[in-house]
């Protein structure tokens, strides 16, 4: 658990120090995007699995997928995106 909660803030935090910085390109942020929708998700699970929901277990499994699909793409854009 430490490990996840160690690359999630690396995630989240990284993309953004590296554009304010200018490291890299200002769409490189939506990196940080896509790892708070992961971290959003992954907290709704993990308070289920401890027995303790923020959410009711319905809406969680219902909003799931598009909170991944979101991950997906605001990574993808934010990784995959170039300068013109």
């Amino acid at each position: 658990m430490a490990f996840h909660s160690v690359a999630g803030l690396i995630l989240l935090v990284l993309p953004i120090y590296a554009v304010a910085r200018k490291a890299a390109p200002p769409y490189f942020a939506l990196v940080s995007v896509g790892a708070l929708l992961i971290g959003i998700g992954g907290v709704a699970l993990a308070t289920i699995a401890a027995g303790r929901p923020l959410l009711p277990l319905d809406l969680v499994l219902t909003i799931l997928p598009y909170v991944l699909l979101g991950t997906i793409v605001f990574v993808g854009a934010g990784a995959l995106l170039r300068r013109k």
